[in-house]
């Protein structure tokens, strides 16, 4: 044909085109539409006397296919009868023309977008190959199953459309085709399945009956033999047989009696037991209730006493109010010392944790055998007031403490001056430093509260009395633990409140257990080792659920939390403000066992069977089907990778969609490069491909902080594969890495200088490392040997350029990914000359 397509670029490029005025086109004409898709299947038909090679013969009759279903689907009632074209057959010709060579091995090969898909997103599939028989016949077929499937959509998706017998088997045969179809296909066969279980059901119950039917049959049988038999004995023994049924009636006639006096006395004990447990369970509930009042009338009272000394505090220091108008007591807590005095001896318990608290006896938590080495005195706990505390020898902090919470006796007591004492039991080397606080945003954290461990006899009394011991109990340096303001008066003090009032309610008593997350490469802040994070379990017995309940074994409620001070991947804190928002405290949950891994213990087995991670979650909504569904992207079938694709970038464009951040998470877990290698080709496409639908603007807010470095770090290490040949990626996987480096704003070469100081090194191993990183990009003018730089591994920047800040942490990506991986990350430092980046490394 003259028209026809000499190659299959030619074809593949004015299909692209005409899908493009297919979508682009708000108001299309049908006339011109029609005619437009005519002349392209003509011409393409004609393709076929050029290609010789199989894939792209089937591809283009895809090509084909798809047109041609696009025609008859527009509703042009001209159009019904045509039959589905045939790709030409090949014609071979002379070396001028000769058919398109292959592509190069492990390249991605263009294939069209399924209907529904947008052109500019190219999502592989794998399209079934083409039958050679009849192909009439089949192209009739999918013409016919085409508008059945769409009649079926238009009508509601009535049953009376689904499919069954051979035109399920011949529907099936074709669902590859079209999406459509294959939605079809799924629904008739989900109904064949729902009719086969109630055919088996039907059959089933049919079985029982006559088995039960059987079963009486054969009881009258038997009662009338028995009848037989003794009417027959009864005949040849009549004395000695009425004899001895005297004595059975007689016997049989006591036990009977023993029987109904025995089930009697059974019904009256269980209908006590039952009365009981109303009982109890009514007592509970009342309990509860009242417990709950309390609980939220101490909150409040607590809350306004601390506003009113506050006040007061004030009014007497700027000379408003003098000491002498104020009731005695008041005054006397307003002149009370900011530093507190040791106490004297007896006037606080130190009976520590108690593990028979709840009624069930819990443990203390046992520690690894490394922190157990760690440990001060071998792991023996400090005791207090109400709780116990383990120390770390090397880090001086606890590694946890443990607190009993009475919250029936719980007291209000006004707060005094804080004041920390040390702890004269241990060595002053072995507990926190008076300087390790109140420096910069460094803050002393208080494992222990002085609001969980305030009841008990040494809370009896006068206000002011009992407000001195419990400072004195609380306010000790094993207690305290280096904390950033922001996150301790933001969602730390939130998770504090939340175990304080609302874990479990209904519970009077309550165990809380608390520490940090130690590890070796724990960041350095004002010369202080800060934990990166903060965990906080809380343990308490549930009471029966229901009325008529008999009583049982204690049943335990554990609630985890695990809160990061940094930002994951990053040196930074992860809070630049104070975050009150107590609706946010449950996002925090995480597995009891998470908390044993990081923190190094292992809790009390009731505790750990008590654990509610490993049940599904109360509500099914609250975990998105679109991120356990992540690794579907790399999944076998063609149709559901394009559908979770497109699903997810309309997820992602979404501005209702809730779970934008645990979705962008679960991808990036997937893009890490230990996952990224093990990924086929279509699942790295497929994954870049959402990846790079992640809006700018997400990228740049605060809270994609985190994300944005752990993305870069992704890039950088496919980078690395790719330069060394490791990976070979396509043309359009390489289209989706660079939209992703414009939209995480890394899309051209970093400006910044960057000075290079190196430690323990030799300069052979500073220059490699030093011309990796100019194969990034970076303007490196030379490395510099120094002293300085001895144990130090970081990037520093000037904070006062947002630009210098986003390519530290890109510098500090490239770094990582050029194998070294003992960098902690990036640091501010103002005495830097902005457009300027330090590297501070050392072996």
């Amino acid at each position: 044909m003259d028209n026809a397509f000499r190659s299959f670029a030619d074809l593949k490029q004015a299909h692209d085109a005409l899908a493009r005025r297919r979508w682009e086109a708000d108001t299309p004409d049908s006339s011109a539409r029609s005619a437009a898709i005519l002349a392209f299947i003509d011409a393409a038909t004609g393709a076929g006397a050029y290609l010789a090679r199989e894939d792209q013969r089937n591809s283009a009759q895809d090509i084909l296919e798809f047109w041609m279903i696009e025609l008859i689907s527009g509703g042009d009632p001209g159009l019904s009868e045509l039959k589905a074209p045939l790709l030409a057959d090949y014609q071979p010709v002379s070396a001028e023309t000769a058919p398109e060579t292959a592509p190069e091995s492990g390249a991605e090969a263009d294939v069209p977008p399924v209907s529904g898909a947008r052109p500019a997103f190219k999502v592989q599939a794998a399209f079934a190959p083409k039958s050679k028989a009849a192909p009439e016949a089949q192209s009739r077929s999918v013409i016919r199953v085409v508008g059945l499937s769409r009649e079926w959509q238009a009508r509601g998706e009535l049953d009376g459309y689904l499919l069954k017998g051979a035109a399920l088997e011949e529907a099936q045969a074709l669902r590859h085709i079209d999406h459509d179809i294959a939605k079809l296909v799924a629904a008739s066969e989900a109904e064949e399945e729902r009719s086969a279980k109630a055919r088996t059901e039907r059959k089933k119950r049919a079985k029982n009956l006559l088995i039960a039917t059987l079963c009486v049959v054969i009881a009258v049988l038997s009662v009338a033999a028995l009848k037989t038999y003794w009417a027959r004995a009864e005949a040849l023994e009549a004395r000695d047989d009425a004899l001895r049924a005297k004595d059975a009636a007689e016997v049989a006639k006591a036990v009977a009696e023993g029987a109904k006096a025995a089930a009697d006395a059974e019904a009256r004990r269980s209908e006590q037991l039952r009365l009981e447990a109303e009982r109890l369970t009514d007592l509970a509930a009342q309990e509860a209730e009242t417990l709950n009042d309390r609980l939220a009338d101490l909150t409040n009272r607590q809350q306004s006493l601390d506003t009113l000394m506050s006040v007061l505090r004030i009014q007497v220091e700027v000379g408003n109010i003098s000491p002498s108008d104020l009731p005695a007591d008041i005054a006397q807590a307003l002149a009370a010392q900011a530093t507190l005095s040791q106490p004297d001896e007896g006037t606080v318990s130190d009976a520590g944790y108690d593990p028979e608290f709840l009624g069930p006896s819990l443990a203390l938590p046992t520690l690894t055998a490394a922190n157990a080495a760690a440990a001060v005195q071998g792991g023996k706990p400090v005791d207090y007031l109400n709780y116990s505390v383990v120390m770390h020898g090397g880090r001086r902090l606890a590694i946890f403490a443990a607190a009993n919470l009475d919250r029936r006796q719980r007291r209000v007591l006004p707060q005094l001056p804080e004041g920390y004492l040390p702890e004269p039991r241990l060595d002053p080397l072995e507990q926190p430093e008076p300087e390790w606080f109140f420096r910069g945003d460094l803050w002393p954290g208080a494992l222990v509260s002085g609001r969980e461990i305030a009841w008990g006899p040494e809370m009896a009394g006068d206000d002011l009395q009992a407000a001195r011991r419990l400072a004195n109990a609380v306010s000790v340096f094993p207690n305290l633990v280096p904390q950033f303001r922001l996150f301790n008066q933001g969602v730390w003090a939130d998770i504090d409140q939340w175990v304080l009032t609302e874990h479990n309610p209904t519970a009077a008593r309550v165990s809380v257990f608390t520490g940090p997350v130690l590890a070796a490469t724990d960041p350095m802040v004002l010369g202080v080792r800060m934990p990166r994070g903060f965990w906080k379990v809380a343990v308490s017995v549930v009471p029966p659920e229901a009325k008529g309940q008999a009583p049982a074994s204690p049943r335990l409620r554990v609630d985890a939390f695990l809160v990061l001070q940094f930002r994951e991947g990053s040196d930074l804190p992860a809070f630049d403000h104070v975050v009150k928002d107590r609706g946010l405290v449950l996002r925090y949950r995480v597995p009891l066992s998470r908390i044993e891994r990081l923190a190094g213990v292992r809790f009390d087995p009731a505790i750990q069977a008590a654990d509610p991670s490993a049940a599904p979650p109360e509500d099914p909504a609250a975990e998105d089907g679109l991120i356990r569904a992540v690794p579907g992207l790399d999944g076998p079938s063609a149709v559901q990778r394009i559908a979770l694709a497109n699903e997810m970038i309309a997820a992602l464009r979404d501005p209702g969609y809730g779970d934008r951040l645990a979705l962008v998470a679960a991808l990036l877990d997937m893009a890490d490069d230990s996952s990224m290698r093990g990924l086929s080709a279509t699942g790295r496409l497929n994954l870049l491909l959402v990846l790079s639908e992640v809006p700018r603007a997400n990228w740049e807010q605060k809270e994609f902080a985190g994300l944005r470095d752990r993305a870069l770090a992704a890039i950088a290490a496919l980078d690395r594969r790719v330069r060394d040949g490791q990976t070979r990626i396509g043309t359009d996987t390489k289209g989706h890495l660079e939209r992703l480096r414009a939209n995480l704003g890394v899309d051209r070469p970093p400006q910044q200088t960057v000075l290079f100081q190196f430690a323990g090194m030799t300069r052979e191993t500073a220059v490699d490392l030093s011309q990796t990183l100019a194969a990034f990009g970076w303007k490196i003018p030379g490395e510099e040997r120094t002293g300085k730089a001895a144990g130090i591994n970081e990037i520093r920047f000037n904070p006062a350029l947002p630009a210098d800040r986003l390519s530290a942490a890109r510098l500090v990506a490239d770094l990582r990914a050029a194998g070294h991986t003992a960098l902690t990350g990036a640091v501010e430092n103002g005495l830097i000359k902005p457009g300027t980046l330090e590297i501070w490394i050392s072996r």
